[in-house]
């Protein structure tokens, strides 16, 4: 086994907390010598970023925290000929603390060490909690045809059952496996889910997450990929390079008698877009709709998410409140996307001035 170190990336992300990180390197862990041939191995980049996959049990006992194991977990792979594996020391924080800014950085970080011709694509190790959310950045924001997975571990190193290495290896395989211009997949227990819909609806489980709408895309097995079904084309949604993603969306969640002035509150407080999480196919409670109307007529983009995990919006219901009314007031439908993947793609569109008039039309996608 052979390593090295190198500086990947002038921007070293600032986490949430106090504590700066690590700067980036990036090491070479083979199992032989780098082949010149490049037909013969397939380099991917493990984006290390954190999470439960590389925490220990913290010195004061009450849980687990960042313990930058990472070249201990990479050191223990299965040893494949067809693989180099070149990692890039990126961050070491759970998940919780990774902003919309640290997910559009990390993906000009990919974007930027995949124009190099001799990567196959790459492996993000990411904390579950807001694995799926980050996924989706990676989605839309992405511009390299490369496949990329994003996996990680509901274990801590150490921890019987633990998942890590294997989910690890799992993301190797399938992201030497697929063929370029796919969705970014989420892979965890060995099943693959497109970042569109993947959603962690285990807090606890080891096979933690599902799609809203459309199955599995695959699993591994026996080492192998196995798809069970095509896996979309992976659009840049926005028709550009996306530049920003710090515009000031605010998610809320519809609750029984929510009044109106929850939301007027929000609007003087300069929001300049709004995601309502409604019930069912995406209703409201009346008392909310005068509000909504408001918001509108100020110029401020409303989207309309379900609170369900499956089935989405649909313009059903033609009472005050319901989803047909606010639709037809000029709400915009999230169709199947959740809440949060909702106010992440009208963060990104607002940042990047897609025009009003084009906002359906990118929720449609």
């Amino acid at each position: 086994m052979t390593v090295r170190g190198e500086p990947i990336s002038s921007s070293v992300i600032r986490p949430a907390s106090e504590s700066e990180p690590t700067p980036c390197r990036s090491f070479h862990f083979s199992s032989h010598p780098a082949q010149e041939d490049p037909m013969k191995n397939n380099k991917i980049a493990v984006f290390i970023t954190g999470g439960t996959i590389g925490m220990s049990p913290s010195d004061s006992g009450l849980g687990v925290s960042p313990d930058n194991n990472f070249e201990q977990i990479l050191a223990s792979l299965a040893p494949r000929d067809d693989i180099e594996v070149e990692a890039i020391f990126w961050a070491d924080i759970p998940s919780p603390h990774m902003t919309p800014e640290h997910m559009l950085q990390l993906a000009h970080d990919i974007d930027q060490l995949l124009e190099k011709n001799d990567y196959s694509g790459a492996v993000v190790l990411h904390g579950t909690d807001l694995l799926a959310e980050t996924s989706f950045v990676l989605n839309v924001s992405l511009t390299t045809s490369k496949p990329v997975i994003t996996t990680g571990s509901m274990r801590h190193l150490g921890e019987a059952g633990y998942d890590g290495i294997r989910n690890l290896q799992n993301g190797l395989i399938a992201c030497t496996s697929l063929p370029p211009g796919g969705d970014v997949l989420v892979q965890m227990a060995d099943w693959l889910f497109s970042a569109q819909d993947a959603i962690k609806q285990d807090s606890l489980s080891v096979d933690p997450f599902v799609s809203q709408s459309r199955g599995a895309v695959g699993r591994i097995a026996a080492g192998t990929l196995i798809l069970n079904q095509n896996i979309s084309k992976r659009a840049n949604k926005i028709g550009k390079k996306v530049e920003g993603i710090s515009a000031n969306v605010v998610l809320v969640t519809a609750y029984p008698g929510m009044p109106g002035s929850l939301l007027i509150n929000l609007l003087n407080q300069g929001i300049e877009g709004l995601v309502i999480e409604g019930f069912g196919a995406g209703n409201i409670p009346p008392t909310a709709v005068g509000a909504v109307r408001h918001i509108l007529q100020a110029g401020i983009p409303v989207v309309l998410a379900s609170r369900c995990i499956r089935g989405g919006v649909a313009p059903i219901y033609d009472y005050p409140g319901g989803g047909a009314e606010l639709i037809d007031m000029g709400c915009i439908s999230a169709g199947a996307l959740n809440g949060t993947k909702a106010l992440l793609l009208l963060k990104i569109a607002i940042s990047n001035q897609v025009d009003r008039s084009s906002l359906q039309e990118l929720f449609s996608l």
